[in-house]
């Protein structure tokens, strides 16, 4: 098996001897495992070895030359492993970079100036990963950023009345995840009315409200028995 043959098949490229390492062997080793990179000497990492590398693993930017990291380099890097906009120079920084980051790890919010957090980016964050909630402006904290955010996934002190019931409505059972005092004839109808299997959710004394109890015998036949209260 040549060189080639041995970085293609995962060997690392500090395990090839010398002699053997020539360009097109560098940039199989890049191709394969980006970290491979910090094995070439750094007169050699040419930008293609850099572009190569960051693409497959964005980890590889640590071991780019600083002179050879362009607003290119940044975006493959980010676009692969969001957490190395740690390493962009603040001159950089762009909306355009900060949503590329983000789609990729919401967390990644934390890392991104106040002036580019809008509603937008905030609400792609928190939709991609909901920890990334408490770096979110307050003036964007609204039911809306939380729309496609399941209700079990946002803090507790973030699920208002407000944002529960816009759940409920769009997905009956996540009334499972909504405080108990807030469970009360308006919530328990919205949740009803998009899935009457919510109906398990619903606390005893609400069965016989109207609306509720009209969905239920509506619903009879298919709700399971130990659902419904006699």
């Amino acid at each position: 098996m040549d060189a080639i043959d041995k970085v293609r098949s995962g060997t690392p490229l500090n395990e090839i001897p010398r002699s053997e390492v020539s360009y097109q062997v560098c940039l199989a080793a890049v191709n394969k495992n980006g970290l491979n990179l910090q094995y070439i000497a750094e007169k050699r990492r040419n930008y293609a070895l850099c572009l190569a590398a960051c693409y497959q693993n964005g980890l590889s930017l640590e071991f780019v030359p600083a002179v050879m990291r362009d607003e290119r380099i940044y975006k493959v890097a980010i676009s692969r492993n969001a957490s190395m906009i740690r390493l962009l120079p603040p001159e950089l920084m762009s909306a355009e970079i900060a949503e590329i980051a983000v789609k990729n790890s919401g967390k990644v919010l934390s890392l991104i100036p106040e002036r580019l957090k809008t509603f937008q980016l905030c609400k792609l964050a928190v939709e991609q990963d909901s920890s990334a909630v408490p770096y979110v402006p307050n003036g964007h904290l609204t039911p809306d950023l939380f729309e496609r955010v399941a209700l079990k996934a946002i803090p507790d002190h973030h699920r208002s009345y407000e944002v529960c019931l816009n759940q409920v409505s769009i997905q009956g059972r996540q009334l499972r995840y909504v405080p108990m005092a807030f469970r009360d004839e308006k919530m328990c109808l919205a949740a009803m009315s998009s899935n009457s299997w919510a109906l398990e959710f619903v606390p005893v004394e609400l069965h016989s409200h109207s609306e509720i109890e009209r969905i239920i015998n509506r619903d009879l036949e298919v709700l399971p028995p130990q659902q419904v209260a006699i």
